[in-house]
Protein backbone atom coordinates (compact mmCIF):
# COMPACT_ATOMS: atom_id res chain seq x y z
CA UNK A 1 0.00 0.00 0.00
CA UNK A 2 1.41 3.63 -0.69
CA UNK A 3 3.05 5.41 2.27
CA UNK A 4 1.09 8.08 3.19
CA UNK A 5 -1.98 9.40 5.48
CA UNK A 6 -3.52 6.04 4.96
CA UNK A 7 -0.09 3.76 6.17
CA UNK A 8 -2.21 2.72 9.18
CA UNK A 9 -3.89 0.58 6.91
CA UNK A 10 -0.90 -1.64 5.74
CA UNK A 11 -1.90 -4.64 7.81
CA UNK A 12 -4.57 -6.48 6.38
CA UNK A 13 -6.29 -9.49 8.56
CA UNK A 14 -6.38 -10.31 11.85
CA UNK A 15 -5.15 -7.41 14.29
CA UNK A 16 -4.85 -8.37 18.00
CA UNK A 17 -6.53 -5.96 20.31
CA UNK A 18 -8.36 -4.27 16.78
CA UNK A 19 -12.02 -4.92 16.65
CA UNK A 20 -13.05 -6.30 13.06
CA UNK A 21 -16.36 -5.29 11.19
CA UNK A 22 -18.43 -7.93 11.25
CA UNK A 23 -20.29 -7.47 8.09
CA UNK A 24 -17.05 -8.70 6.11
CA UNK A 25 -16.05 -11.88 8.05
CA UNK A 26 -16.60 -14.82 6.20
CA UNK A 27 -19.65 -16.52 7.72
CA UNK A 28 -21.23 -13.75 9.79
CA UNK A 29 -24.75 -12.74 8.70
CA UNK A 30 -25.81 -9.19 7.50
CA UNK A 31 -28.02 -8.53 11.36
CA UNK A 32 -24.10 -9.10 13.01
CA UNK A 33 -22.94 -6.47 11.28
CA UNK A 34 -25.91 -4.00 12.75
CA UNK A 35 -26.22 -5.41 16.36
CA UNK A 36 -26.28 -2.79 18.61
CA UNK A 37 -27.19 -0.11 15.73
CA UNK A 38 -29.97 2.31 16.32
CA UNK A 39 -32.31 2.63 12.82
CA UNK A 40 -35.41 5.01 12.70
CA UNK A 41 -38.81 3.93 13.31
CA UNK A 42 -38.96 3.69 9.01
CA UNK A 43 -35.46 1.71 8.36
CA UNK A 44 -37.38 -0.31 11.03
CA UNK A 45 -40.64 -0.78 9.07
CA UNK A 46 -38.72 -1.39 5.88
CA UNK A 47 -36.58 -3.83 7.17
CA UNK A 48 -39.25 -5.87 8.60
CA UNK A 49 -41.08 -5.51 5.46
CA UNK A 50 -38.35 -6.87 3.45
CA UNK A 51 -37.07 -10.11 5.90
CA UNK A 52 -41.26 -11.17 5.21
CA UNK A 53 -40.64 -13.49 2.23
CA UNK A 54 -42.35 -16.03 1.00
CA UNK A 55 -43.30 -19.64 2.71
CA UNK A 56 -41.93 -22.74 0.89
CA UNK A 57 -45.10 -24.70 -0.59
CA UNK A 58 -45.26 -28.22 0.57
CA UNK A 59 -44.57 -29.19 -3.10
CA UNK A 60 -40.71 -28.00 -2.88
CA UNK A 61 -40.53 -28.75 0.55
CA UNK A 62 -41.02 -32.77 -0.71
CA UNK A 63 -38.47 -32.64 -3.62
CA UNK A 64 -36.17 -30.97 -1.40
CA UNK A 65 -36.65 -34.38 1.01
CA UNK A 66 -35.46 -35.98 -2.07
CA UNK A 67 -32.57 -34.06 -2.93
CA UNK A 68 -30.26 -35.89 -0.57
CA UNK A 69 -27.02 -37.99 -0.93
CA UNK A 70 -26.02 -38.51 -4.69
CA UNK A 71 -28.93 -35.95 -5.55
CA UNK A 72 -27.89 -33.33 -3.86
CA UNK A 73 -26.24 -30.34 -5.42
CA UNK A 74 -23.62 -30.07 -2.66
CA UNK A 75 -22.50 -33.92 -3.38
CA UNK A 76 -18.92 -33.90 -3.77
CA UNK A 77 -18.86 -37.83 -4.70
CA UNK A 78 -18.64 -39.17 -0.81
CA UNK A 79 -15.34 -38.15 0.07
CA UNK A 80 -16.53 -38.90 4.33
CA UNK A 81 -13.22 -40.65 5.18
CA UNK A 82 -14.82 -44.01 5.89
CA UNK A 83 -13.57 -43.99 9.79
CA UNK A 84 -16.03 -40.82 10.27
CA UNK A 85 -18.19 -42.93 8.49
CA UNK A 86 -17.37 -45.75 11.68
CA UNK A 87 -17.38 -43.61 14.10
CA UNK A 88 -20.81 -42.25 13.12
CA UNK A 89 -22.42 -45.26 12.59
CA UNK A 90 -25.52 -46.63 14.77
CA UNK A 91 -22.88 -49.83 15.91
CA UNK A 92 -20.05 -47.85 16.84
CA UNK A 93 -22.51 -46.06 19.14
CA UNK A 94 -24.15 -49.87 20.27
CA UNK A 95 -20.19 -50.67 21.28
CA UNK A 96 -19.46 -46.98 22.92
CA UNK A 97 -22.46 -47.44 25.21
CA UNK A 98 -21.46 -50.87 26.01
CA UNK A 99 -17.94 -50.24 27.07
CA UNK A 100 -19.18 -47.49 29.24
CA UNK A 101 -22.09 -49.92 30.93
CA UNK A 102 -19.69 -52.58 31.28
CA UNK A 103 -17.56 -49.53 33.26
CA UNK A 104 -19.96 -48.51 35.57
CA UNK A 105 -19.36 -44.62 33.07
CA UNK A 106 -17.02 -44.54 35.12
CA UNK A 107 -12.91 -43.85 34.57
CA UNK A 108 -11.18 -46.68 35.05
CA UNK A 109 -8.15 -45.39 36.01
CA UNK A 110 -8.89 -41.81 38.36
CA UNK A 111 -12.82 -42.31 39.17
CA UNK A 112 -13.97 -39.63 36.78
CA UNK A 113 -17.53 -40.15 36.71
CA UNK A 114 -19.00 -36.81 34.53
CA UNK A 115 -20.45 -38.66 31.37
CA UNK A 116 -19.81 -35.75 29.53
CA UNK A 117 -15.81 -36.22 30.77
CA UNK A 118 -15.62 -39.58 29.34
CA UNK A 119 -14.67 -41.09 26.20
CA UNK A 120 -14.13 -44.47 25.14
CA UNK A 121 -10.87 -45.69 24.10
CA UNK A 122 -9.69 -48.56 21.72
CA UNK A 123 -7.00 -50.66 23.64
CA UNK A 124 -5.92 -52.09 20.05
CA UNK A 125 -5.40 -49.80 17.24
CA UNK A 126 -8.58 -48.70 15.79
CA UNK A 127 -6.82 -48.25 12.08
CA UNK A 128 -4.80 -50.87 12.80
CA UNK A 129 -6.90 -53.86 14.07
CA UNK A 130 -10.46 -53.21 11.80
CA UNK A 131 -11.88 -56.42 12.94
CA UNK A 132 -11.75 -55.19 16.71
CA UNK A 133 -13.42 -52.02 16.30
CA UNK A 134 -16.54 -53.17 17.46
CA UNK A 135 -15.19 -55.75 20.26
CA UNK A 136 -16.46 -54.82 23.74
CA UNK A 137 -13.16 -56.12 25.44
CA UNK A 138 -11.36 -53.86 22.97
CA UNK A 139 -12.60 -51.01 24.95
CA UNK A 140 -12.08 -49.57 27.75
CA UNK A 141 -13.35 -45.94 29.70
CA UNK A 142 -11.01 -43.33 30.49
CA UNK A 143 -11.89 -39.27 31.34
CA UNK A 144 -10.28 -36.75 28.35
CA UNK A 145 -7.88 -36.24 30.80
CA UNK A 146 -6.68 -39.62 31.21
CA UNK A 147 -6.86 -40.19 27.56
CA UNK A 148 -4.84 -37.40 27.13
CA UNK A 149 -1.84 -38.83 28.85
CA UNK A 150 -1.95 -42.21 27.64
CA UNK A 151 -1.82 -41.33 24.23
CA UNK A 152 1.12 -39.09 25.69
CA UNK A 153 3.13 -41.79 27.44
CA UNK A 154 2.39 -44.47 24.53
CA UNK A 155 1.66 -42.38 21.31
CA UNK A 156 -1.35 -43.23 19.07
CA UNK A 157 -0.28 -46.61 17.31
CA UNK A 158 0.52 -49.92 17.97
CA UNK A 159 -1.37 -49.75 21.64
CA UNK A 160 -1.95 -53.17 23.13
CA UNK A 161 -3.25 -54.46 26.57
CA UNK A 162 -0.33 -54.37 28.77
CA UNK A 163 0.36 -50.61 28.06
CA UNK A 164 -3.76 -50.11 29.54
CA UNK A 165 -2.27 -52.47 32.19
CA UNK A 166 1.06 -50.16 33.11
CA UNK A 167 -1.10 -47.04 32.48
CA UNK A 168 -3.70 -48.17 35.18
CA UNK A 169 -1.07 -48.51 37.32
CA UNK A 170 1.23 -45.19 37.22
CA UNK A 171 0.87 -42.46 39.42
CA UNK A 172 1.48 -38.47 38.78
Amino acid sequence: MASGKYKHHEHQGFQKGHRQFAGFQSGNKLGAANKGRIFSEATIKKMSKASKGRKHTDEWKAQARLRKGELSGRWKGGITPIHNQIRGSYEYKLWEDSVLSRDCHCCQRCGEKRISKLTVHHIKNFAQYPELRFAIDNGITFCRDCHKNFHHFYGKKGNFFEQVKQFLTLTF
